[in-house]
């Protein structure tokens, strides 16, 4: 399978097809808010340099998944817990080819090149799934505004390289 990888702020066209799939995954976790709000929020959030960080998969010119690098999930709970890697979506007809893997990945070398020490996530997988198989490791489980969750980390070395040419 031959992917790669871009910022989303190189390829803004792609942020309401992004949106949508956050919004149709996820906005139920968030009643009241809508896929133009999510689309108009990260559009104003596209960087390569200031997290959240945002990368898309792409497969033979077309996007097909996206992922990012970002502060302070659950901070409620985690104020010490800065780096996150979330948002990991791949489009259902491209699952199962390792894109999910692979941006994990990605959003994991990126971290890397920025110094960050430790990286985490949450999921509802409460066996950690890929994540796990990643090498991931789980720090506890949940239960976070109804839902189970599990949050892992992934130490990191944290040394400056660049991550995406």
């Amino acid at each position: 399978m031959d992917f790669g990888f871009a910022y989303l702020a190189d390829r803004p066209e792609a942020v309401p097809q992004i949106a949508r799939w956050w919004f149709d995954e996820w906005g139920h976790l968030r009643p009241g808010h809508s896929v133009e709000a999510l689309a108009s929020w990260v559009r104003d959030h596209l960087s390569r340099d200031q997290l959240p960080i945002h990368i898309v998969a792409i497969l033979d010119n077309r996007i097909v998944g996206a992922a990012a690098l970002k502060l302070h999930e659950l901070f409620d709970l985690y104020p010490d817990k800065n780096h996150w890697l979330g948002s990991v979506f791949v489009a259902p007809d491209f699952r199962g080819r390792g894109i999910a893997s692979a941006l994990a990945m990605k959003v994991v070398e990126i971290a890397n090149s920025r110094g960050i020490q430790s990286l985490h996530l949450q999921t509802l997988r409460l066996d950690g799934g890929l994540y796990a198989k990643l090498g991931w490791e789980a720090l506890e489980q949940i239960n976070h505004e109804g839902q189970d969750l599990l949050v892992m980390v992934k130490q990191l070395e944290g040394r400056q390289t660049r991550a995406l040419n």
